[in-house]
């Protein structure tokens, strides 16, 4: 199955997985952040997904509501991932081939309903 095999925020030079793991906003109730993930196999094969995370306090402070997956508020970087694999197994047909690249291709065309992705059919 698909899952998040990686990930990174825009705005935050972080230089390991483990200053992740301990990053926290200044507000965990009004969060507003663009982050990559790296949706795949664990096989390292995979494509990059651009997410806007925020929490619902700040979605009305938002000018854009593209790309948008809403969380009630931050916990950890682990919690956000485990939140973002079930919004991937939710989203995607359980009966996906993923050794078959009509399939696996049809698969990231349908997280780039919801997800910003560079090879999206305009």
């Amino acid at each position: 199955m698909l899952r998040v095999t990686d990930f990174m925020f825009n705005d935050h030079t972080i230089d390991s997985y483990k200053g992740y793991e301990v990053w926290t906003p200044e507000d965990a109730e009004n969060l507003n952040e663009w982050v990559q993930v790296l949706v795949g196999t664990e096989d390292g094969e995979g494509h990059w997904f651009q997410v806007h995370v925020c929490t619902y306090q700040a979605m009305p402070q938002l000018s854009k509501k593209e790309y948008l997956f809403p969380i009630p508020n931050w916990l950890s970087v682990q919690n956000l991932i485990e939140k973002l694999d079930k919004f991937i197994s939710d989203t995607l047909p359980e009966n996906l081939n993923l050794d078959n690249d009509l399939d696996y291709g049809l698969a990231m065309e349908n997280l780039a309903k919801y997800w910003y992705w560079e090879y999206a059919k305009a």
